[in-house]
């Protein structure tokens, strides 16, 4: 039976979240289980409703911030990671943090993926606040922490906070400063807070900081202001007084302890995501090349799109500014005969291209299928990755560029299709599409393998100091001798960084094939490697020898484990993007809840440590609570104020704009010229502006 005195049962409850993370909807859910028993020979006559299954999904969120809460609670040390984006013009933040204990055990929890106003930091942490607020709270009231003698607070991820990682843009670092500076509010707080209960203070010491503390305050608020605090602001105001006693006590305290104890409370390292630093070290390197190409005085063959290729035709007939406009800004080079590439064979709408005719026709051809890289959809590494495919097989894109153009009722090509089949027959884009190869073989993947970690393992960002240093070392080397990589007797021991074999010894080949058809395939390399090099500096800031992480022991590196990459966060954001094509209509909460749950591995903290009817009471209760919240309404609602007092204030904004010119306008108007030079030297500034507008 599934119900036992009207209750579904653990494993019952277990089964519905395992048929819901199998893809089954949940309306029928409840239908499945009876088939599948039928099908056994076992009469289930329980089935589940809609509205059963959906409480089941909560109560897994529940179980899900409990388990966080746990590792908060228990962990020595919190690593943190975050990303945002958007979906039908709604940001959603996700979150994820990692955590060390005691016994070197590291665990990797998701926050989730939470939809948010804006995308301000402010925004950020505050929805941080508040699923910590929810997590912890879970966790406190539940009695696994009762049975354990535990209670978290959401200033307990805060003082084992020992650093954050992300991208590297410039929101991401604002981030991390404003969570280093809640840090040491939190610890310098708490610090102050033990030395007040632990009763060393005299009495009267502890009065005199609570009066200066106060004094302090009113003096920059106004007496007459604090004196019209209503009662709930009086209470917020006495809060605040004594935090600033707990500050002032915890600089105290932090000042006198040993150096060794003081850097481990106020460490707070700052880490960028690795796949961001190739991407960016490969995008610096192409951006290197025109000056180059104009150095040479040559370069990749123009690739017009359709307008502008109008009006460089028109332009043979008469010059205009129209023509001129085009020729400025026609793009050209390897980047973008990839992305033309990927328009034509594995576009992102799968509605537009050729797609399954690129698929078969390359089977047919070669025996065996080769996928174009997602260059249409911006994959990680498709750049490099097109560049192989197409200098592998180049002779079978140009055959194959002749089939799409005979097979069409009117043969001929679209002007995408043009450019891609002039770039890929075009000597100095194959140039570059031969330096993003070699960059692939010698940097790049061994690069990204290090840094995603071996056998599936998630490397440690701290303890990639010494491999990053290697790798700069190895850009010097290509840039000071390019026969490396370009040499008659190469290497994949010297010419690829770790010295491990080629990652594709056949896209290699394929260069070494064309390499004597590309004058200037050597100069264009170390041109290459020289930009790419500037940026590897400016985006590795971190493994400088004197930086934070250097100066780190061996075992502070274990116990401070980083991931290495964001794409757990990316990751999320992805797999709720395809949630929510596939269930449009499921709520963030539900989502939620369920994404956490299976990423988590939540079933097996579940049979561990929720498994007495205490447990499975209060899980019960506070999922059914959280339905009866109504959270999507209140989450839709606030959107919606938030995004109409932002049109007001714009607003205002727009009319006291228009009704300080319109009083400026009138004032022009009533004003008299001065043409006295005595007068001009008496006028205000304003009034020296009114003349100068005058004369204008």
């Amino acid at each position: 039976r599934l119900r036992v005195k009207g209750i579904y049962t653990r494993r019952a409850r277990a089964l519905a979240r395992r048929l819901i993370k199998a893809g089954c909807s949940e309306r029928s859910v409840g239908k499945v289980i009876q088939d599948v028993g039928a099908a056994l020979g076992i009469r289930v006559p329980d089935c589940m409703s809609r509205t059963q299954v959906q409480r089941i999904e909560s109560e897994g969120g529940v179980m899900a911030d409990i388990q966080v809460g746990h590792a908060i609670a228990t962990g020595e040390n919190i690593m943190y990671n975050s990303d945002g984006t958007s979906h039908k013009h709604t940001n959603y933040e996700s979150r994820r943090m990692t955590v060390t204990h005691a016994d070197g055990r590291c665990e990797h929890f998701t926050l989730g993926v939470e939809s948010a106003v804006d995308h301000t930091v402010e925004t950020q942490i505050s929805g941080l606040n508040t699923i910590l607020t929810r997590t912890t709270t879970a966790y406190s009231d539940s009695p696994l922490a009762a049975r354990v003698g535990k209670t978290a607070h959401c200033d307990d991820f805060f003082w084992k906070l020992r650093g954050s990682g992300g991208d590297h843009a410039s929101d991401v670092k604002k981030h991390q400063r404003v969570l280093d500076n809640l840090k040491e509010k939190v610890t310098l707080e708490r610090l102050g807070a033990e030395m007040i209960a632990s009763k060393t203070l005299e009495p009267v010491e502890m009065i005199q900081l609570i009066l200066k503390a106060r004094d302090v305050r009113i003096r920059k608020m106004g007496m007459e202001k604090f004196e019209g605090l209503s009662s709930v602001e009086r209470e917020h105001f006495d809060r605040e007084v004594d935090s600033d006693v707990e500050r002032a006590l915890g600089k105290e305290v932090l000042a006198s302890m040993p150096q060794e104890d003081r850097c481990k409370l106020t460490m707070f390292i700052r880490g960028g995501c690795c796949m961001h630093k190739d991407l960016n070290t490969c995008k610096g390197g192409m951006q290197a090349l025109p000056a180059e190409w104009a150095a040479i005085g040559e370069g990749p063959v123009p690739l017009p799109n359709k307008d502008n290729a109008a009006a460089l035709a028109l332009s043979g007939q008469k010059p205009s500014a129209a023509a001129s406009r085009a020729a400025q800004v026609i793009k050209c080079g390897a980047v973008h005969a990839a992305m033309l590439g990927g328009l034509i064979c594995h576009h992102k709408d799968d509605k537009k291209g050729q797609q399954n005719d690129f698929d078969w026709f390359f089977s047919h051809e070669l025996g065996h299928t080769v996928v174009y890289p997602g260059t249409s959809s911006t994959r990680y590494h498709s750049n490099c990755d097109t560049a192989s495919v197409i200098v592998k097989h180049r002779e079978t894109f140009i055959d194959f560029m002749g089939h799409v153009r005979e097979s069409k009722e009117k043969p001929g090509l679209t002007n995408v299709e043009k450019n891609f089949l002039t770039a890929i027959q075009d000597l100095c884009t194959l140039t570059e599409f031969c330096v993003l190869i070699l960059y692939s073989l010698a940097i790049g993947k061994p690069w990204l393998l290090h840094v995603r970690g071996a056998d599936g393992t998630i490397a440690n960002h701290l303890e990639l100091g010494s491999m990053h240093r290697r790798l700069r070392e190895h850009f010097v080397k290509i840039i000071d001798d390019p026969d490396l990589l370009l040499g008659e007797n190469v290497s994949h021991e010297t010419a690829v960084f770790d010295g491990m074999e080629w990652h594709d010894v056949e896209a290699f080949n394929a260069v070494r094939k064309l390499a004597p058809q590309l004058p200037h395939l050597r100069r264009i390399l170390v041109a290459f490697m020289k930009g790419a090099l500037v940026t590897y500096d400016r985006f590795t800031p971190e493994f400088r020898e004197d930086g934070l992480i250097a100066s780190l022991t061996k075992e502070e590196r274990k116990a401070y484990h980083m991931v290495s990459t964001n794409d757990g966060c990316e990751g999320d954001l992805g797999s709720f993007r395809v949630a929510k094509r596939a269930s449009p209509s499921i709520s963030v909460h539900q989502q939620r809840a369920h994404f956490m749950h299976d990423r988590n591995n939540t079933a097996k903290f579940a049979k561990k440590h929720l498994n007495t009817p205490a447990d499975d009471d209060y899980i019960r209760h506070k999922g059914k609570e959280r339905l009866e919240e109504k959270t999507e309404k209140k989450r839709k609602e606030r959107h919606v104020v938030v995004h109409k007092a932002k049109v007001q204030t714009r607003k205002k904004k727009r009319d006291d704009r228009a009704e300080k010119k319109t009083t400026y306008q009138g004032q022009l108007l009533r004003a008299v010229l001065i043409t006295s030079e005595d007068k001009v030297r008496t006028l205000t500034n304003d009034n020296l502006r009114i003349q100068l507008d005058i004369h204008r």
